[in-house]
């Protein structure tokens, strides 16, 4: 069995929790996970019961500062341990701890605040992704997206997961698509391509557009922002697409 596990050791905010995901299943008459346990202490015993059931994908939804001397960042590094593919999602009241999600590598589906007055929304989102992906790994005839277009005399077309990179190149005038093996020229205007990009390409610069996927960290030095991708390829981030590259980096989903 799927489960939804909910470590939260506010008695009240984690029985709101399991009515929110319980309403997201009602409403969309979607059902990725079996059943919806709450933990409210005994932390380390749930890892001990959980650790037993093996050839599952859970989602995890961890609070950071739990009772019992332990933290959802301690329970995350141990869940990565036996399960490397579930999911893990934070909700906590201390949002300036969101980068240690990616200092310890814990590969986590999102970072959601407790006060968000689109906490619902938030959850709603997660679980959309998550049924996306879950559709996609059962259903083998998915024909991927592809980005197709002419330029010059010659006809190219893409898988947009391929596309790491899409710069305008301000000598060619023209924009360059970057892959991880080659690179292609396209006439078409960067605004405009932008808006035809899925879900999980970002605005790093009026310039710049980034897969989310392809950013390996976000580091600052200065007050600068820089996005280092897989690629080891360092990108400038202005400062009016902060916020937004943030969250989008915070809200991937790992593949």
């Amino acid at each position: 069995m799927n489960n939804i596990y909910i470590v939260e050791d506010n008695i009240n905010f984690s029985v709101m929790l399991k009515n929110l995901f319980e309403n997201y299943t009602t409403s969309h008459d979607k059902t990725v996970f079996d059943d919806i346990v709450v933990v409210n202490d005994a932390f380390i015993d749930f890892l001990s019961s959980v650790k037993e059931k093996t050839g599952f994908k859970h989602l995890y939804v961890l609070d950071i500062d739990l009772k019992d001397g332990i933290t959802g960042f301690q329970l995350a590094k141990e869940i990565r341990t036996f399960d490397p593919n579930g999911y893990i999602l934070f909700i906590t009241s201390h949002i300036e701890l969101m980068g240690q999600v990616f200092l310890h590598n814990l590969k986590a589906i999102s970072f959601i605040y407790k006060s968000d007055p689109l906490l619902n929304e938030r959850i709603s989102s997660v679980m959309d992704q998550i049924y996306l992906e879950t559709c996609l790994q059962e259903n083998d005839s998915v024909v991927e997206a592809q980005l197709m277009y002419q330029y010059k005399s010659n006809y190219y077309k893409i898988n947009y997961t391929d596309i790491s990179l899409i710069e305008t190149d301000p000598i060619k005038r023209r924009l360059q698509i970057y892959t991880d093996k080659d690179v292609y020229p396209c006439q078409i205007k960067l605004k405009d391509l932008y808006e035809d990009l899925p879900d999980y390409f970002i605005r790093l610069h009026r310039s710049i557009v980034v897969n989310v996927n392809a950013i390996k960290n976000i580091s600052m030095n200065e007050g600068l922002y820089t996005a280092v991708l897989k690629s080891n390829k360092l990108l400038p981030i202005s400062r009016s697409y902060v916020e937004e590259v943030i969250r989008a980096f915070h809200d991937q989903s790992f593949v």
